[in-house]
């Protein structure tokens, strides 16, 4: 049935790794190893940079990860 086929579709799209995150197109202005312009995607697993051509992930930074690292004011900059 449709709502059958609906919830099958769910539930695949739950198996990606973007699903329910939200996604940002941005740039940075570093030495940085990466493309100057990239997508950052945020969501409850964490914060991954994806390429922009592509849905490869170059860098997955779990949650866990983000809650225990310090960062003080100063270091966070947006422009």
């Amino acid at each position: 049935s449709k709502d059958q086929a609906r919830g099958m579709f769910l539930q695949c799209m739950k198996e990606l790794p973007l699903f329910g995150t939200t996604i940002f197109t941005v740039s940075h202005k570093s030495d940085w190893n990466m493309p100057s312009t990239l997508r950052l995607a945020i969501g409850i697993e964490g914060i991954y940079f994806v390429q922009v051509a592509s849905p490869e992930i170059l860098v997955h930074y779990p949650l866990a990860a983000l809650q225990r690292a310090p960062v003080t004011r100063s270091e966070i900059r947006l422009y």
